[in-house]
């Protein structure tokens, strides 16, 4: 029998979901003014934001990719920065009133696809075998087709938190997994497998605060024994009574507290990451920036990811503590209106 998210009673299921949630079942949520009146079947639908997020991470490229949808609009992006020569080349995308846009409600099997002109971007869930795919064709010019693969032990991070007085955020991710395929990009072929690929993916939906703001971290790549090491750390979008924060050793996860953001908003700044159970403490140095305004009045977007790597320590749940010696990974500080 699946598992949804929104409960007979109307209401989703808050907290640290240790049960994977099959389907995001947001029409059957009892969504009211703050005043307590009935919100109509329109509103409820255009209310409801969706996204998601594929991250890439070698030692030649890190690759991100997005589609999104909050119904007026949508908007799809891909960047690919080459760690050599600590160049950027990005893609993006808009779709009014989303068209030619589709994400699915459902976060183990759905897909989610963006097509523009001979641009089309495309990523599905599949429980059997468990893994995401990301294929994205860019006209001529760019390819990419990667398969990030979930080990049987481990276990993404999925949460659901309070957003504002009548709204909610569901949240699913994971990070360094071990991803194999292709990249065609300029005159390179990138084997993803050959080159130690780890991927990351980020699932999330819900009835968003009309405006809010978020610091995000990401790391997905090896430990300098080899052990593959992942990290997600969020502030501003999920902290009512839980948090999204944590990291993943190979296939062991510890879970972290609330963390904090010190940084200069500049693709050369160090940013200062610390948690408030002193399990975290990092800096992130960054060498590159993915940038995008987007001021439409009654929707706005001022978005800046940032390309680094990352120094500092992790305290694990086991007593261990690892060091962080410069694995590439994101942070991201974005302002919203939707």
């Amino acid at each position: 029998m699946s598992k949804k998210l929104i409960q007979p009673n109307g209401q989703p299921t808050f907290g640290i979901l240790e049960n994977f949630v099959d389907e995001i079942n947001h029409a059957d949520y009892d969504f009211k003014s703050p005043m307590g009146r009935k919100r109509s079947s329109f509103l409820k639908k255009m209310s409801f934001n969706q996204f998601q997020f594929i991250g890439l991470f070698n030692q030649d490229v890190v690759i991100g990719c997005a589609i999104a949808n909050i119904k007026w609009l949508s908007n799809a992006f891909i960047y690919l920065f080459d760690i050599k020569t600590n160049t950027l080349e990005e893609f993006s995308f808009l779709q009014p009133f989303a068209r030619k846009t589709e994400l699915e409600h459902h976060p183990q099997t759905g897909s989610a696809t963006f097509n523009k002109g001979k641009n089309r971007i495309e990523i599905k869930a599949s429980q059997t075998p468990k893994q995401r795919l990301l294929h994205a064709k860019l006209g001529n010019h760019i390819e990419i087709q990667a398969i990030l693969q979930e080990p049987t032990p481990f276990k993404p991070l999925a949460v659901c938190t309070q957003a504002g007085y009548r709204g909610w955020t569901f949240t699913q991710k994971a990070t360094a997994l071990p991803t194999a395929g292709s990249i065609r990009w300029r005159d390179k072929q990138i084997d993803l497998g050959q080159t130690e690929t780890l991927g990351c993916y980020d699932w999330s939906c819900g009835f968003m605060r009309r405006e809010t703001c978020w610091n995000w971290a990401n790391l997905s790549g090896r430990l300098d024994d080899g052990r593959r090491i992942g990290l997600n750390l969020a502030s501003g979008m999920n902290e009512t009574g839980f948090t999204e924060n944590g990291f993943w050793i190979n296939d062991q996860f510890t879970k972290i507290d609330t963390v904090h953001f010190d940084f200069n908003n500049s693709a050369e700044g160090v940013w200062k990451i610390q948690s408030f159970d002193r399990k975290v403490d990092l800096e992130f140095r960054a060498c590159g920036k993915r940038a995008e305004k987007i001021n439409l009045w009654l929707l706005a977007s001022n978005f800046n990811q940032f390309i680094g790597q990352f120094y500092g320590e992790l305290s694990a749940d086991n007593g261990e503590t690892v060091h962080l010696t410069g694995q590439y990974g994101l942070t991201e500080d974005h302002y919203a209106k939707w």
